[in-house]
């Protein structure tokens, strides 16, 4: 027979309290659920972006690119095509742009230029 154990009176006076505990629930909201099916759109997209134009690696596809329009100042017309490669950490990012704007450049049918931000020193080859 195992030997018994002696009891204390702070176990009895624990043992009249109810004991509160938080309980976390594995299931999903609703609202998860949204937030996880949008991130699965995202993912999609980001996919679809990275085969269609073969980014490098390491390359964040941005969400939307920035572009303008650069006029004569004498006749007004537009003369070049400027593209902000804001996410572009080096000449392959450059390109990938480049790539990414193909059809507007072709479009406006004007000079254009891959501009990378200004504290970036890889871009010297």
């Amino acid at each position: 027979m195992p030997p018994q154990k002696k009891s204390t009176g702070a176990g009895k006076a624990a043992m009249g309290k109810k004991k509160t505990t938080t309980r976390s629930s594995n299931r999903l909201t609703k609202a998860d659920l949204q937030a996880l099916g949008q991130l699965d759109r995202i993912l999609e997209e980001e996919r679809r972006t990275r085969e269609k134009y073969t980014l490098p690696l390491g390359f964040r596809v941005p969400q939307q690119i920035a572009t303008s329009l650069q006029q004569c100042t004498y006749c007004k017309k537009d003369i070049a095509l400027l593209i902000f490669g804001d996410n572009a950490r080096d000449i392959a990012g450059l390109e990938a742009y480049a790539r990414m704007m193909e059809e507007p450049m072709k479009r406006t049918n004007l000079p254009a230029y891959v501009i990378g931000s200004a504290n970036r020193s890889q871009f010297v080859r």
